[in-house]
């Protein structure tokens, strides 16, 4: 085997195992390992967002409080 077809085989290897590897990751455990950990996260009581909202002539913006529990 040649290093050129050696090198374009271990690639193709890299190219599909990579993707199967990222896929069996929690996508949550690695949000919340990003934020601080889940103790961090467990500790938010309320998020605020905020955007602007633009549908053909239409625009108008957007301000959203979420809780918890709901409120």
């Amino acid at each position: 085997m040649s290093k050129i077809q050696f090198g374009h085989n271990l690639l193709f290897v890299l190219l599909i195992a990579t993707p199967c590897g990222l896929a069996a990751d929690d996508p949550i455990e690695r949000w919340a390992t990003a934020a601080g950990g889940r103790e961090k996260v467990a500790a938010i009581k309320a998020v605020y967002r905020e955007a602007t909202v633009e549908f053909g002539i239409y625009k108008g913006a957007i301000k959203v409080w979420h809780t918890a529990n709901g409120k």
